[in-house]
């Protein structure tokens, strides 16, 4: 069976998906973050995991098994008053906002951290304070996160709840590795989701994602022989095309997958394969007798390709995170150079799931910054913004120009300094 090859590098920084009405996770996210802005209560964040593991146990193991120890870990903290308190803040502060509750009120978008990692630093903030001996340990670049008062306050809660963790996982560190940098642009005035702004047919379809995606990768070439890599390019896409043909065919013939408008799309059938189990995937078209067995092995081949690509984006997005977490500067804003010694101990202590708290205030600065910057371009803005179709496609003009304005806003930033970013990566790359 011939292997397809991959010919580049393919690491994601930052994505920035959008809640879609239709679906129950998203209306009930959109319904949240009107009424609270950026000051939501943890226990939205517990109804929001349980949501998906209710919804998604043939996900990959490993996120099963940081999901799970989330919510029991969520789920302790519904009774510890004073640790809820701190994660309102802390999410607040995460956003880019102050100790203002009127932050946010007038924009019509708001730009939100999503994923793993702010409830992972979270968990780490909690270690910390648990490990720390006074306030000034807790630190953001000078920013001091809690006072004295709330240290003192804080520190029993945070000491029984380590020991919990402890009790439950000895090796909770595992658990509490870093995640890629995703987000989410909230639309949060109701005047944004208004009649004037939707076509005049509706939709019929839930949008079973929940969102649309939109994406900043980082991409780096392999060096190869010039003439050589010519042909063989040329061979190995011609022969990765059959494989998706005979994919489609697949799945057109035998599954729910509607491929009607998306037949040579490769995005749209990859997005509808990584959220399911690639190896069951395969084993269900081998184990099927109905299948042209030439079909069957040319499919195969381009599913082992996908789970092949999802694996080498998966490790180059992890070293993208581990990079932001070991040499931004939270205090001047930008990305410290590669030959610095104590920042590359920092990022080796990543890869041995080391709990060290300048990765949380390195991770946490770079995120309140995006959303700090971008949220201050938003408050200038106006509604209604809001339109996106079953397929995920803008059909509002209005916000496909204001996406495009963010992607600008995050490469060209000083303070957020991707360009320092991608000019570390690729040092890394050529060491």
């Amino acid at each position: 069976m011939q292997e397809i090859e991959i010919y580049n590098k393919t690491g994601e920084i930052i994505d920035i998906s959008m809640p879609v009405e239709e679906n129950n996770i998203g209306a009930v996210k959109i319904a949240e973050f009107q009424k609270y802005k950026t000051h939501v209560d943890i226990d939205f964040f517990l109804g929001e995991i349980n949501t998906i593991i209710f919804n998604e146990t043939g996900s990959a193991s490993d996120k099963n098994d940081k999901r799970q120890f989330r919510q029991k870990i969520l789920t302790k903290i519904k009774t510890q008053v004073n640790i809820r308190q701190l994660f309102k803040h802390f999410y607040n502060y995460l956003c880019g906002g102050s100790n203002n509750s009127n932050d946010f009120q007038n924009n019509p978008l708001i730009l939100i951290p999503v994923g793993g990692n702010p409830i992972t630093l979270f968990f780490r903030l909690i270690i910390h304070i648990a490990e720390a001996e006074s306030y000034n340990d807790i630190k953001i670049g000078n920013y001091e996160l809690i006072d004295t008062t709330t240290f003192e306050r804080l520190k029993p809660e945070c000491d029984n709840l380590k020991q919990f963790i402890i009790e439950y996982y000895p090796n909770y560190q595992t658990f509490l590795s870093l995640s890629d940098c995703d987000f989410n642009l909230m639309p949060v005035i109701n005047e944004i989701l208004e009649e004037a702004d939707r076509p005049k047919k509706r939709r019929k379809k839930e949008v079973d994602a929940g969102f649309i995606l939109t994406r900043l990768k980082a991409a780096f070439k392999k060096n190869v022989e010039k003439d050589k890599d010519k042909e063989k390019e040329k061979n190995n896409n011609k022969y990765k095309a059959e494989c998706f043909k005979s994919l489609i065919s697949i799945l057109k013939t035998y599954s729910d997958v509607d491929t009607k408008n998306y037949l040579y799309d490769n995005n749209f059938i990859f997005q509808q394969l990584q959220s399911g189990n690639l190896d069951e995937i395969i084993q269900n078209i081998e184990d099927n007798t109905e299948i042209d067995n030439d079909l069957k092995e040319k499919a195969i081949v381009y599913i082992k390709f996908l789970k092949k690509q999802k694996t080498e984006v998966a490790t180059m997005t992890k070293e993208i995170i581990n990079m932001i977490a070991s040499y931004y500067d939270p205090i001047n804003k930008k990305f410290q150079d590669l030959e610095e010694e104590d920042n590359q101990s920092l990022f080796d202590s990543l890869l041995t799931n080391e709990i060290d708290i300048r990765h949380f205030e390195n991770l946490t600065a770079f995120i309140r910054q995006i959303c700090l910057t971008v949220n201050a371009i938003l408050s200038t803005k106006n509604g209604p913004f809001y339109f996106i179709d079953t397929y995920g496609t803008i059909r509002s003009t209005k916000l496909r120009s204001v996406l495009c304005e963010i992607y600008q806003i995050l490469l060209t930033d000083s303070t957020i300094n991707i360009k320092g970013l991608l000019t570390l990566l690729k040092k890394k790359k050529c060491k």
